[in-house]
C-alpha cells in the first residue's frame, strides 16, 4: 500500500463534497481525496488539488464502481473541487499568490492583439 499524501489525510473526518443525491452516504468516516477525472486520458490520476473530498459511496460512484453516471456530473465536480480547495486554503495545503487577499481579488486584464 502506498503512503497518502498530506492533502490526501486531510481528507478523514471531513464531510463529502460531492453530495451526489441518491448516493452519498453522508458519513465523515468514509471520507477520502477523489481525484478528478483527467480529459483524454482514462486511469491516470490528477494533482491532489484538483480533487474533492468525497464519501466512499460517491467515490465509488465516480469511479465507475457503482452505479450509472449522475447527469450534470461537471457541475457536481466544479462545485465540490471549489468547496475542498477552500478548505485546503484554509489548512494552509494551498496557497495564493503574495499579491492576492483573496480567490478573486485581482483582476487581470488582457493585453490587445
Amino acid at each position: 500500500m502506498r503512503k497518502l499524501t498530506a492533502i490526501q489525510e486531510s481528507a478523514r473526518g471531513e464531510e463529502c463534497a460531492l453530495r451526489i443525491p441518491g448516493v452519498c452516504n453522508g458519513n465523515p468516516e468514509t471520507t477520502g481525496l477523489c481525484h478528478a477525472p483527467y480529459p483524454g486520458r482514462s486511469g491516470m490520476r490528477t494533482h491532489d488539488w484538483w480533487a474533492a473530498y468525497g464519501c466512499s459511496s460517491c467515490h465509488a460512484h465516480i469511479d465507475g464502481r457503482a452505479g450509472d453516471r449522475v447527469p450534470f456530473m461537471e457541475v457536481v465536480w466544479l462545485s465540490a473541487i471549489h468547496e475542498t480547495q477552500a478548505k485546503l486554503l484554509q489548512k494552509g495545503f494551498i496557497w495564493l499568490g503574495e499579491n492576492q487577499q483573496s480567490a478573486g481579488s485581482k483582476i487581470i486584464k488582457r493585453s490587445a492583439k
